[in-house]
């Protein structure tokens, strides 16, 4: 927050600190490329992100930096939106089994490791931003609601899995 002080009186009032969202727009599009969101989609998820990060950012409860803060959103709106798209497929098919994934774009499939899709949403999440976007296991842990030890745990099962589905 910034401070502002009226010239006229001695109240010092808090105003919004606005951060810009633009230098982070490439990390965002890595994010939601890597859960299988087409260009149109990642487009508009990344305007709703920005304009969300500067609100959440300027609440009392920070998160340690902006970069975490924008990523958090922007993960949990890819969750959000695949949860919704896979909720919405087993109301059309009551028979579609537990298990079941959100499957992506070709384009995305000839471009990523196989089998990162066919895991489930929060092993998935933990190993997309760890393996393909590169942020520790503390960053991780700070957007997602975990621990370290979740985060690494989560991490291992994921590559269990992957594994599994290629081999």
């Amino acid at each position: 927050m910034k401070l502002s002080t009226n010239k006229n009186s001695c109240v010092t009032t808090a105003m919004p600190f606005v951060l810009s969202s633009n230098e982070y727009e490439p990390l965002l599009f890595k994010i939601a490329f890597n859960f299988g969101f087409d260009l149109k989609q990642i487009k508009e998820l990344i305007n709703l992100v920005s304009s969300l990060a500067n609100v959440h950012h300027n609440r009392p409860e920070r998160f340690s930096s902006f970069k975490i803060c924008i990523c958090r959103i922007m993960v949990h709106k890819c969750i959000f939106l695949i949860s919704s798209e896979l909720c919405n497929s087993s109301n059309r098919n009551p028979g579609i089994n537990e298990n079941r994934s959100f499957r992506c774009t070709s384009e995305y499939e000839s471009q990523n490791q196989f089998g990162v899709q066919d895991i489930p949403l929060s092993f998935r999440s933990v190993f997309i931003l760890s393996d393909k976007i590169g942020f520790n296991d503390t960053e991780i842990a700070e957007m997602l609601n975990l621990t370290p030890i979740e985060v690494k745990a989560r991490f291992k099962k994921a590559k269990s899995l992957i594994n599994h589905s290629i081999g």
